[in-house]
Protein backbone atom coordinates (compact mmCIF):
# COMPACT_ATOMS: atom_id res chain seq x y z
CA UNK A 1 0.00 0.00 0.00
CA UNK A 2 1.61 3.22 -1.17
CA UNK A 3 1.16 6.20 1.16
CA UNK A 4 2.17 9.83 1.53
CA UNK A 5 2.66 11.42 4.94
CA UNK A 6 1.77 15.11 5.23
CA UNK A 7 1.37 17.59 8.07
CA UNK A 8 -0.47 20.86 8.62
CA UNK A 9 0.75 22.76 11.71
CA UNK A 10 1.87 19.46 13.20
CA UNK A 11 -1.52 17.81 12.63
CA UNK A 12 -0.18 14.84 10.66
CA UNK A 13 -1.84 12.53 8.17
CA UNK A 14 -1.21 9.43 6.12
CA UNK A 15 -2.78 9.82 2.68
CA UNK A 16 -3.63 6.63 0.81
CA UNK A 17 -4.54 7.52 -2.76
CA UNK A 18 -6.88 5.04 -4.44
CA UNK A 19 -8.53 7.56 -6.79
CA UNK A 20 -7.72 5.35 -9.77
CA UNK A 21 -9.46 2.39 -8.15
CA UNK A 22 -9.53 0.49 -4.88
CA UNK A 23 -7.42 -2.70 -5.08
CA UNK A 24 -9.47 -5.89 -5.15
CA UNK A 25 -10.17 -7.19 -1.67
CA UNK A 26 -8.81 -4.11 0.08
CA UNK A 27 -10.69 -2.37 2.88
CA UNK A 28 -9.53 0.00 5.59
CA UNK A 29 -10.65 -1.83 8.70
CA UNK A 30 -10.50 -0.14 12.09
CA UNK A 31 -7.69 -2.48 13.08
CA UNK A 32 -5.59 -1.67 10.02
CA UNK A 33 -6.17 2.06 10.49
CA UNK A 34 -5.05 1.90 14.12
CA UNK A 35 -1.91 -0.05 13.12
CA UNK A 36 -0.93 2.48 10.46
CA UNK A 37 -1.53 5.40 12.86
CA UNK A 38 0.52 3.85 15.67
CA UNK A 39 3.61 6.01 16.28
CA UNK A 40 5.73 3.12 17.57
CA UNK A 41 4.72 0.17 15.39
CA UNK A 42 3.23 1.90 12.34
CA UNK A 43 3.78 5.00 10.22
CA UNK A 44 2.39 7.30 12.90
CA UNK A 45 -0.26 9.98 12.37
CA UNK A 46 -3.35 11.63 13.84
CA UNK A 47 -5.63 10.60 10.97
CA UNK A 48 -5.66 8.57 7.76
CA UNK A 49 -7.09 10.28 4.68
CA UNK A 50 -8.26 7.57 2.29
CA UNK A 51 -8.83 8.97 -1.19
CA UNK A 52 -11.26 6.94 -3.30
CA UNK A 53 -12.56 7.58 -6.83
CA UNK A 54 -14.49 10.81 -7.23
CA UNK A 55 -17.54 11.41 -9.39
CA UNK A 56 -18.60 14.27 -11.60
CA UNK A 57 -16.56 17.36 -10.78
CA UNK A 58 -15.14 16.00 -7.53
CA UNK A 59 -11.47 15.00 -7.56
CA UNK A 60 -11.94 12.33 -4.89
CA UNK A 61 -14.20 10.82 -2.30
CA UNK A 62 -12.50 10.96 1.11
CA UNK A 63 -12.86 8.73 4.15
CA UNK A 64 -11.23 9.95 7.38
CA UNK A 65 -10.05 7.41 9.96
CA UNK A 66 -8.84 8.37 13.43
CA UNK A 67 -5.87 6.98 15.31
CA UNK A 68 -8.18 4.73 17.35
CA UNK A 69 -9.69 3.26 14.17
CA UNK A 70 -12.95 5.21 14.37
CA UNK A 71 -14.23 7.37 11.52
CA UNK A 72 -14.42 11.17 11.50
CA UNK A 73 -16.89 13.34 9.63
CA UNK A 74 -14.50 16.21 8.87
CA UNK A 75 -10.86 17.28 9.14
CA UNK A 76 -10.14 20.86 8.09
CA UNK A 77 -6.35 20.56 8.21
CA UNK A 78 -6.59 17.26 6.36
CA UNK A 79 -8.54 18.93 3.57
CA UNK A 80 -5.76 21.49 3.14
CA UNK A 81 -3.21 18.67 2.95
CA UNK A 82 -5.35 16.90 0.37
CA UNK A 83 -5.48 20.04 -1.75
CA UNK A 84 -1.70 20.22 -1.81
CA UNK A 85 -1.48 16.48 -2.53
CA UNK A 86 -3.87 16.78 -5.49
CA UNK A 87 -1.98 19.76 -6.89
CA UNK A 88 1.31 17.84 -6.75
CA UNK A 89 0.13 14.34 -7.64
CA UNK A 90 -3.19 14.80 -9.43
CA UNK A 91 -4.05 14.50 -13.09
CA UNK A 92 -3.76 18.29 -13.50
CA UNK A 93 -0.61 19.36 -11.60
CA UNK A 94 -0.72 22.99 -10.59
CA UNK A 95 -4.50 23.25 -10.68
CA UNK A 96 -5.69 25.86 -8.16
CA UNK A 97 -9.16 24.65 -7.18
CA UNK A 98 -10.50 21.25 -6.22
CA UNK A 99 -13.70 19.81 -4.83
CA UNK A 100 -13.78 16.62 -2.78
CA UNK A 101 -16.65 14.77 -1.15
CA UNK A 102 -16.09 13.70 2.45
CA UNK A 103 -17.90 10.65 3.79
CA UNK A 104 -19.48 11.10 7.20
CA UNK A 105 -19.53 7.43 8.15
CA UNK A 106 -23.33 7.41 8.37
CA UNK A 107 -24.10 7.13 4.66
CA UNK A 108 -24.12 10.88 4.04
CA UNK A 109 -21.34 13.12 2.72
CA UNK A 110 -20.38 16.78 2.43
CA UNK A 111 -18.79 18.67 -0.45
CA UNK A 112 -15.61 20.58 0.42
CA UNK A 113 -13.98 23.20 -1.81
CA UNK A 114 -10.20 23.71 -1.68
CA UNK A 115 -8.52 26.84 -3.08
CA UNK A 116 -4.76 26.90 -3.68
CA UNK A 117 -4.54 30.35 -5.29
CA UNK A 118 -3.23 32.12 -2.18
CA UNK A 119 -0.15 31.78 0.01
CA UNK A 120 -1.72 28.89 1.94
CA UNK A 121 -4.32 26.27 0.96
CA UNK A 122 -7.79 27.54 1.90
CA UNK A 123 -10.75 25.28 2.59
CA UNK A 124 -14.44 26.20 2.65
CA UNK A 125 -15.82 24.03 5.44
CA UNK A 126 -19.45 25.00 5.06
CA UNK A 127 -21.65 26.75 7.59
CA UNK A 128 -20.78 26.35 11.31
CA UNK A 129 -23.77 25.63 13.53
CA UNK A 130 -23.65 27.01 17.07
CA UNK A 131 -26.20 24.80 18.80
CA UNK A 132 -25.79 26.20 22.30
CA UNK A 133 -23.57 29.02 23.57
CA UNK A 134 -24.04 28.47 27.30
CA UNK A 135 -24.08 24.78 28.19
CA UNK A 136 -22.73 23.26 31.39
CA UNK A 137 -20.93 20.04 32.29
CA UNK A 138 -21.89 18.96 35.79
CA UNK A 139 -19.46 16.06 36.19
CA UNK A 140 -17.26 16.51 39.29
CA UNK A 141 -13.96 18.14 38.40
CA UNK A 142 -15.12 19.30 34.97
CA UNK A 143 -17.56 21.97 36.12
CA UNK A 144 -14.58 24.20 36.99
CA UNK A 145 -14.19 25.01 33.28
CA UNK A 146 -17.53 26.82 33.27
CA UNK A 147 -19.98 26.92 30.40
CA UNK A 148 -19.09 25.78 26.91
CA UNK A 149 -20.37 26.36 23.39
CA UNK A 150 -21.62 23.34 21.45
CA UNK A 151 -20.67 23.80 17.78
CA UNK A 152 -21.03 21.61 14.69
CA UNK A 153 -18.58 22.04 11.80
CA UNK A 154 -19.44 18.80 10.07
CA UNK A 155 -18.30 17.20 13.34
CA UNK A 156 -19.05 18.01 17.01
CA UNK A 157 -17.07 20.42 19.19
CA UNK A 158 -17.24 21.63 22.78
CA UNK A 159 -15.52 25.03 23.07
CA UNK A 160 -14.48 26.42 26.47
CA UNK A 161 -13.26 30.01 26.85
CA UNK A 162 -10.74 30.55 29.64
CA UNK A 163 -8.16 33.15 30.69
CA UNK A 164 -4.91 32.68 28.79
CA UNK A 165 -2.78 31.58 31.80
CA UNK A 166 -5.27 28.80 32.53
CA UNK A 167 -4.69 27.03 29.20
CA UNK A 168 -1.25 25.71 30.07
CA UNK A 169 -2.47 24.28 33.38
CA UNK A 170 -4.99 21.97 31.72
CA UNK A 171 -4.22 18.25 31.74
CA UNK A 172 -5.53 17.38 28.28
CA UNK A 173 -5.06 13.64 28.68
CA UNK A 174 -7.28 13.72 31.78
CA UNK A 175 -9.73 16.56 31.22
CA UNK A 176 -9.99 16.44 27.42
CA UNK A 177 -10.57 12.69 27.47
CA UNK A 178 -13.20 13.00 30.21
CA UNK A 179 -15.13 15.71 28.36
CA UNK A 180 -14.91 13.80 25.06
CA UNK A 181 -16.75 10.87 26.66
CA UNK A 182 -19.10 12.79 28.97
CA UNK A 183 -22.72 11.54 28.77
CA UNK A 184 -23.67 14.93 27.26
CA UNK A 185 -22.05 13.66 24.05
CA UNK A 186 -23.47 10.25 23.07
CA UNK A 187 -21.22 10.15 19.99
CA UNK A 188 -18.28 11.76 21.82
CA UNK A 189 -16.94 15.21 20.95
CA UNK A 190 -13.84 17.19 20.06
CA UNK A 191 -12.78 19.58 22.82
CA UNK A 192 -11.20 23.03 22.52
CA UNK A 193 -9.89 25.23 25.33
CA UNK A 194 -9.54 28.78 24.01
CA UNK A 195 -8.25 32.13 25.24
CA UNK A 196 -9.16 35.29 23.32
CA UNK A 197 -6.03 37.45 23.21
CA UNK A 198 -7.63 40.24 21.16
CA UNK A 199 -10.38 40.59 18.56
CA UNK A 200 -8.22 38.99 15.88
CA UNK A 201 -6.20 36.44 17.86
CA UNK A 202 -7.23 33.36 19.85
CA UNK A 203 -4.96 30.78 21.47
CA UNK A 204 -6.27 27.21 21.54
CA UNK A 205 -5.41 23.78 22.90
CA UNK A 206 -7.20 20.80 21.40
CA UNK A 207 -8.30 17.30 22.36
CA UNK A 208 -9.56 15.52 19.25
CA UNK A 209 -12.19 12.81 19.39
CA UNK A 210 -10.53 9.53 18.44
CA UNK A 211 -7.03 11.02 18.20
CA UNK A 212 -6.33 12.63 21.58
CA UNK A 213 -4.16 15.71 22.09
CA UNK A 214 -3.02 17.07 18.73
CA UNK A 215 -0.86 20.00 17.71
CA UNK A 216 -3.63 21.52 15.59
CA UNK A 217 -7.23 20.98 14.50
CA UNK A 218 -8.72 22.85 11.54
CA UNK A 219 -12.38 22.16 12.21
CA UNK A 220 -11.70 23.00 15.87
CA UNK A 221 -10.22 26.34 14.83
CA UNK A 222 -13.40 27.08 12.88
CA UNK A 223 -15.57 26.01 15.82
CA UNK A 224 -13.65 28.33 18.16
CA UNK A 225 -13.96 31.27 15.74
CA UNK A 226 -17.70 30.66 15.34
CA UNK A 227 -18.28 30.45 19.09
CA UNK A 228 -16.19 33.57 19.68
CA UNK A 229 -18.07 35.56 17.04
CA UNK A 230 -21.42 34.39 18.38
CA UNK A 231 -20.36 35.65 21.82
CA UNK A 232 -19.27 39.00 20.38
CA UNK A 233 -15.57 38.42 21.03
CA UNK A 234 -14.45 38.66 17.38
CA UNK A 235 -15.99 40.04 14.19
CA UNK A 236 -17.40 38.19 11.17
CA UNK A 237 -15.56 39.01 7.98
CA UNK A 238 -12.25 39.52 9.77
CA UNK A 239 -9.30 37.14 9.41
CA UNK A 240 -8.87 35.53 12.83
CA UNK A 241 -5.54 34.01 13.78
CA UNK A 242 -5.96 30.79 15.73
CA UNK A 243 -2.71 30.01 17.56
CA UNK A 244 -2.32 26.28 18.12
CA UNK A 245 0.63 24.38 19.62
CA UNK A 246 1.81 23.41 16.12
CA UNK A 247 1.44 26.86 14.57
CA UNK A 248 -1.20 29.32 13.42
CA UNK A 249 -4.14 28.81 11.10
CA UNK A 250 -6.51 31.54 9.95
CA UNK A 251 -10.31 31.53 9.92
CA UNK A 252 -12.64 33.97 8.23
CA UNK A 253 -16.38 33.75 8.82
CA UNK A 254 -18.31 35.07 5.86
CA UNK A 255 -21.04 37.61 6.62
CA UNK A 256 -24.39 35.94 7.24
CA UNK A 257 -22.95 32.66 8.48
CA UNK A 258 -25.27 32.58 11.48
CA UNK A 259 -28.24 32.65 9.09
CA UNK A 260 -26.78 29.91 6.92
CA UNK A 261 -25.63 32.34 4.21
CA UNK A 262 -21.89 32.36 4.94
CA UNK A 263 -19.17 29.77 5.33
CA UNK A 264 -16.11 29.25 7.51
CA UNK A 265 -12.93 29.63 5.44
CA UNK A 266 -9.81 27.98 6.88
CA UNK A 267 -6.27 28.65 5.64
CA UNK A 268 -2.78 27.74 6.81
CA UNK A 269 0.39 25.89 5.85
CA UNK A 270 0.63 22.24 4.78
CA UNK A 271 3.71 20.23 3.84
CA UNK A 272 4.86 16.86 2.54
CA UNK A 273 6.85 14.80 5.05
CA UNK A 274 7.71 11.58 3.21
CA UNK A 275 6.27 8.80 1.04
CA UNK A 276 6.57 5.06 1.56
CA UNK A 277 5.14 1.59 1.19
CA UNK A 278 3.14 -0.22 3.86
CA UNK A 279 3.78 -3.93 3.39
CA UNK A 280 1.05 -5.26 5.69
CA UNK A 281 -2.03 -4.01 3.82
CA UNK A 282 -4.45 -6.91 4.13
CA UNK A 283 -8.04 -5.87 4.78
CA UNK A 284 -8.24 -7.98 7.93
CA UNK A 285 -4.83 -6.94 9.30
Amino acid sequence: MRFHKMQACGNDFVIVDHRSGIPSGFAFTSRLAAKVCDRHFGVGCDQILWLKPGSGETAATVAILNADGSTAEMCGNGMRAIGLHLARRGENPGKKRYSVRVESGSGSSVLVEIDLAGKFPEVALGVPLVKNLEESIVAPGLDRFGKFARVEVGNPHAVFFLPDPALDAIDLARDGAAIERDPLFPNRTNVEFAAVLDRRTIRVRVWERGAGATLACGSGACAVAAAAEARGLVDAGERIEIRLPGGSVFVRLEAGWRDGRGRALLSGPAEDVFSGEWADSGSSS
